[in-house]
């Protein structure tokens, strides 16, 4: 067995599942449709996954553990790796988790600012966080800009990761 641990080429090969498999819509305008994912290294796979069940509602969509890659010179490989899709229910925004067993194979970490998340109700998404283990980072926020009016806060994952929980008070982006 051989485990394959290229961040370049399991990034470019997810991009092309992605692409391919969860874009339902293609437009006719401009060649990008829409937000896809964010990917999350993460240090215990099953802890994150149920982290974010808990705090906020997502669910597993999909495993995967080995994926043929082919070259442009027609060389396969095969890749070993644990990675989870999760997803809201009714959406298609994908967060991808990913388990490193090498952490200096990580080559973006220093890249990844936040995760946003839009909520119904801020105080009970914070309460249901905070009760599957987040921390809250920064206190409840009430931004205006133009026509739109939201209560935000950020919380942090169980690697520290943060995620902005945001309620819509008027308005949309």
């Amino acid at each position: 067995m051989r485990i394959f641990h290229s961040t370049k080429n399991t990034i470019s090969l997810l991009f092309l599942l992605f692409t391919c498999t969860f874009c339902a819509n293609p437009s006719e305008k401009e060649p990008i449709e829409d937000f896809n994912h964010v990917m999350l290294y993460v240090s215990d796979m099953e802890k994150t996954v149920n982290f974010y069940e808990q705090a906020l509602g997502m669910k597993v969509h999909k495993r995967i553990g080995e994926v043929q890659i082919t070259s442009e010179k027609g060389e396969t490989e095969t890749a070993y790796f644990d990675l989870v899709m999760m997803k809201f229910p009714e959406s298609n925004f994908v967060l991808e988790l990913s388990e490193q067993s090498f952490p200096d194979s990580i080559e973006n970490d220093i890249y990844y600012q936040h995760m946003g998340v839009t909520v119904k109700n801020l105080d009970e998404a914070l309460a249901k966080a905070e009760l599957a283990g987040a921390k809250k980072v920064r206190e409840v926020r009430t931004i205006k800009s133009q026509s739109v009016i939201v209560k935000n806060t950020f919380i942090s994952g169980p690697d520290g990761e943060l995620i902005e929980l945001m309620e819509f008070v008027k308005g949309k982006l």
